[in-house]
């Protein structure tokens, strides 16, 4: 839509492409493309020709050198079919593995389910490779089946994934209950995920099987290359354009309009609006019809943290009835004051927070870093950050105008996510046993056993990581532990990941201040300050005692047994490591 619509935008601003490129200082032949179009049955360039595929008649084999009538050929332009159906395709800016690289202008992989090769885009090269078996390199899935049925003697097969055949192939199926059968077909190919073939028969409807190509293209088989050539990077028309030209500054992404005339900037600018206006306005349509009470305060967040375009700005004061903003930092006053500037002008904003407690949960040992923008190592931490949020929220004011613009905060989330594995932040105000972060059980009579991990009863109970001998450690930040450092419990965060030693470092010695690193071996641990009070035993009035072993009730391992966010009973051992049982709470 962008594109085409970017054309019809233009093309009602300006009379003809010579007014344009007047403009624009720029020196367009078209507004279409001015490049060809071979094989692909429907123009994929507005204003070019459709020229006959480019064929070779298969044999049989598995390994084919092609090579194109044209040159240099369109990057990620490239199709390979077969009897008329596309069967493989260019991969967009990918190396090989899998993976999205926008730098990568080079390589011109070619995959499909059962198709693998390279187009050379300057000589027009193209080496490929069929096979019956899907390449394990490639994530095409599984060949299941999700549904085969039969109806007036034609069988029709629904894939769970692309299937990557051609019509005129044949195909195996295994695993059903009255399909099965060897070199079945000629198929017909309705659509990637759907084909059928001829059976005289009455059959039940099924949903499981597999299928799987019978054999690589025959000689009854043509193999097609459809591509574009002198179009996109290459062409002088303007939907050729590639940031490749000096009125076009370089910048693909449109991230920066810097060095390009006044007036495309503008010409931008509004098209810009004009999506952003298309998106917010459709959304807001439904909203009304479907939920008329209801506001619309548009999607999650119209920037992290900062001063979107203009043009998402006036599409926002235009359509939002408020605008939700940054869930990382607060928005400074120049960035408040920005958005006022840009476009947002006298508006409404809600502000977004989503802070989580992680050392002083289970997540302390899954992903996550302790010490982020919105990390807070206890839950006391958290609240209060969320209280100095909305205070600050409820006193920022538009220097121009003087009005408050904050009308609402949300908080991400009210109920944890965590499962207790330590794999998901610590976010809510109630845990995942529907109590409260108050350091009191759920229940209306005093407890022997600490707070019963239920429904009914107090927060989780969880073991705060302290290090470990040989231990296999996550990279960068997802793992914290707790050490000693002359008697007061530091926290320390890893970086970089690796295997600690087989001796604990010496946290009093070499690391004993905020932001100090101790090695150990090869790794890095970071001092990230003292325990605040509520995770501090000593500070919930929990006397250090000597202890010689971990007492048999504990829970697994030596650590920090916690319930309702507050260490319980700790009890220190002399290799400076701790645990604990679970103590009385009310």
């Amino acid at each position: 839509m962008a594109k085409q619509g970017l054309e019809t935008f233009l093309k009602a601003r300006y009379s003809s492409i010579s007014a344009l490129n007047a403009a624009w200082v720029s020196s367009y032949t078209t507004f279409d493309s001015a490049g060809m179009v071979i094989g692909y049955p429907t123009s994929v360039l507005t204003g070019s020709a459709n020229n006959p595929a480019e064929t070779s008649a298969g044999n049989g084999i598995a390994s084919y050198s092609l090579t194109t009538a044209h040159t240099p050929v369109d990057r990620y332009s490239v199709s390979i079919a077969i009897n008329g159906t596309i069967v493989a395709g260019n991969q967009v800016h990918d190396s090989g593995g899998g993976s999205t690289d926008p730098t990568n202008t080079v390589d011109g992989r070619i995959a499909g389910p059962y198709v693998s090769g390279t187009i050379t885009y300057a000589t027009g090269a193209l080496p490929l490779t069929f096979s019956t078996s899907t390449p394990a390199s490639l994530p095409w899935g599984s060949r299941n089946i999700c549904k085969i049925s039969i109806a007036s003697n034609v069988v029709t097969v629904q894939t769970c994934a692309q299937h990557g055949l051609w019509t005129g192939a044949k195909v195996n199926i295994a695993g059903t209950t009255n399909y099965n059968g060897t070199a079945i077909g000629p198929i017909t190919v309705l659509d990637s995920i759907t084909f059928t073939y001829a059976k005289t028969a009455s059959l039940a409807t099924e949903t499981n099987g597999t299928y799987a190509l019978n054999a690589l293209p025959s000689a009854s088989d043509i193999i097609g290359i459809w591509y574009t050539y002198g179009a996109w990077e290459h062409g002088t028309g303007l939907m050729d354009e590639a940031a490749n030209h000096t009125w076009s500054n370089s910048d693909q992404f449109l991230c920066s309009l810097t060095g390009v005339s006044a007036t495309e900037q503008k010409d931008w600018n509004d098209y810009g609006f004009q999506i952003a206006d298309i998106y917010y306005s459709g959304i807001k349509a439904q909203i009304n019809t479907n939920l008329p009470q209801a506001m619309y305060a548009g999607h999650e967040a119209i920037a992290h943290q900062g001063i979107p375009k203009s043009f998402v700005l006036r599409a926002a004061a235009k359509d939002l009835d408020v605008a939700t903003t940054a869930y990382d930092g607060q928005l400074t006053q120049a960035q408040l004051d920005g958005w006022y500037a840009a476009g947002y002008g006298d508006r409404p904003l809600f502000d977004s927070f989503y802070p989580t407690a992680m050392l002083d949960s289970p997540s302390a040992t899954g992903a996550g870093n302790a010490i982020s923008a919105i990390g807070f190592l206890t839950k006391e931490d958290q609240g209060n950050a969320y209280y100095t949020r909305v205070q600050s929220a409820l006193n920022k004011k538009y220097t121009a105008s003087g009005t408050y613009p904050y009308v609402g905060i949300g908080t991400w989330t009210y109920h944890d996510m965590d499962d207790g594995s330590g794999n998901g932040g610590r976010f809510g105000m109630i845990d995942v046993n529907d109590n409260s972060y108050d350091g009191i059980c759920d229940v209306a009579a005093p407890v022997s056993s600490g707070c019963p991990g239920t429904a009914a009863g107090g927060n989780e109970t969880y073991t705060t990581p302290i290090w470990q001998v040989n231990h296999s450690y996550g990279f960068n930040g997802s793992h914290i532990i707790v050490g000693l450092v002359s008697g007061v419990y530091y926290r320390f965060e890893e970086d970089g990941g690796g295997t600690s030693g087989g001796t604990q470092p010496n946290w009093t010695v070499n690391c004993p201040v905020l932001g100090n690193t101790c090695s150990d071996n090869g790794m890095t641990w970071i001092n990230d300050g003292a325990w605040t009070k509520s995770a501090m035993p000593a500070n919930m009035g929990n006397a250090f005692t000597p202890a010689g072993t971990c007492p048999t009730s504990a829970t697994t391992g030596c650590g920090i047994i916690a319930a309702n966010a507050l260490p319980l009973n700790v009890s220190a051992l002399p290799t400076g490591q701790v645990c604990v049982t679970r103590a009385a709470t009310q």
